[in-house]
């Protein structure tokens, strides 16, 4: 049996958005779409 944890979407977002996600990865060394899945996560908790 295979238990997967994690799932690849892919979803349209703003160029610039993109650039400060990956300026904002980059500071914080971490991978952009890791940094995207926390961002999502936290908004979407808050609802």
């Amino acid at each position: 049996m295979v238990d997967l944890k994690r799932r690849r979407f892919e979803i349209e977002i703003d160029e610039d958005v993109m650039d400060m996600l990956r300026k904002k990865a980059r500071r914080s060394r971490i991978g952009a779409a890791q940094l995207a899945s926390r961002l999502l996560r936290k908004e979407l908790t808050t609802v």
